[in-house]
Order: structure tokens, then sequence, then C-alpha cells
């Protein structure tokens, strides 16, 4: 498979599949970006949100 054979097959599963409207439009900081990139290798999204709470009730959700 060439080079241009696999870009044009991940340009098509993104076409097909892009779905970040869920981090889109959330009203994040970049320090809560970080830090949910960070936490959804182990969590669910809903959790993530759970979490960033807790940190903005702690006054920790920045730097």
């Amino acid at each position: 498979m060439t080079g241009a054979q696999i870009f044009t097959k991940l340009l098509n599963l993104d076409l097909n599949y892009h779905d970040f409207d869920w981090l889109e439009n959330q009203g994040l900081s970049e320090f809560e970006l970080l830090i949910s990139v960070v936490l959804t290798q182990n969590t669910n999204w809903k959790n993530v949100l759970k979490a960033l709470e807790n940190l903005k009730k702690e006054n920790i959700a920045s730097l």
C-alpha cells in the first residue's frame, strides 16, 4: 500500500467517523481540555466531566 493510499483511507475514515462534536462547544479552557484528553485514556466522557467539575469545586481547574 502506498503512502497516498494510506492517506486516502485515513481521510475517508475521518470523513465518515469524525465525531468530535462532544468535545466542541463544551466551553473548556485549554487546561481543562488537556486534562480531559489525559483522563479519557482510562475512562468515559461522562466521568471526565465529573472529574472536571470536582476540580473546579476545589479551585484547581487551571494552572
